[in-house]
């Protein structure tokens, strides 16, 4: 009865592990620091040197993706606040262009069209 329960607990632990390291993109170096070590320890052990680089190379490439990541969500930012600025430049022109005034010398704001 206590066996299935720690192997019940290893199988969530790991479900957890494994989802935040799909979350942050860290699902091949995690399962290569897993199972490299315990499948193919023979040749883990002997080039152990060769081991240790690919896994440093995984996790570099993961650090690589979450800079571009990053760069591409600034750049939208980016993008999205000029093309905003822009479109509020336009309706400010707009707005101008369409005022006029009434009999009584109030300055009034057409409406129609100032949208798009």
């Amino acid at each position: 009865m206590l066996i299935y329960l720690g192997i019940g607990a290893f199988v969530v632990l790991l479900s957890i592990i494994l989802r935040i390291a799909a979350a942050l993109g860290l699902t091949l170096p995690l399962l290569y620091g897993l199972l490299a070590p315990t499948l193919f320890s023979k040749w883990f052990y002997t080039n152990y040197d060769l081991a240790n680089f690919i896994g440093y190379a995984l996790l570099a490439l993961t650090t690589l993706s979450w800079i571009v990541a990053i760069a591409r969500k600034i750049r939208q930012i980016r993008a999205d606040r000029i093309e905003e600025e822009f479109s509020l430049e336009i309706l400010r022109r707009r707005c101008r262009e369409s005022t006029e005034v009434d009999e009584n010398g109030y300055r009034m704001v057409n409406l129609d069209g100032l949208f798009r």
